[in-house]
């Protein structure tokens, strides 16, 4: 089996990119973007933590997928990082990320490596 060593700066971007796609699809009902949008002043903790269940949530009902909790805050966590970029390119003064907290995991649980 062959890993591939990519560094943070990627995965940052890798991160954008998909926060960014799961946020055009979500945006499409007002209601969804604007709270959102409205949320994104909050940390990344809070925002994925309460957006978790809105994502879970639409794409049961829109497409009758159902994604676990986790997986759900991982891509919550990454639309977070994505409406953050869009105000670092307005701003590029206010660089600073809240870092989260130290969570057991980092990734949606299909990328996690077993020890």
């Amino acid at each position: 089996m062959i890993f591939l060593k990519i560094s943070g700066g990627r995965i940052m971007v890798e991160k954008i990119r998909i926060g960014g796609a799961f946020f055009d699809d979500l945006a499409m009902i007002p209601d969804i973007k604007s709270a959102l949008t409205s949320d994104r002043r909050l940390s990344e903790d809070e925002f994925a933590a309460r957006h978790a269940d809105t994502i879970r949530r639409h794409y049961t009902t829109v497409a009758r997928l159902e994604f676990l909790q986790e997986d759900a805050y991982f891509f919550a966590s990454c639309v977070w990082r994505y409406l953050n970029s869009l105000d670092l390119r307005e701003n590029p003064e206010q660089a600073k990320f809240q870092r989260r907290r130290p969570e057991p995991w980092y990734e949606p649980p299909m990328a996690r490596r077993l020890a």
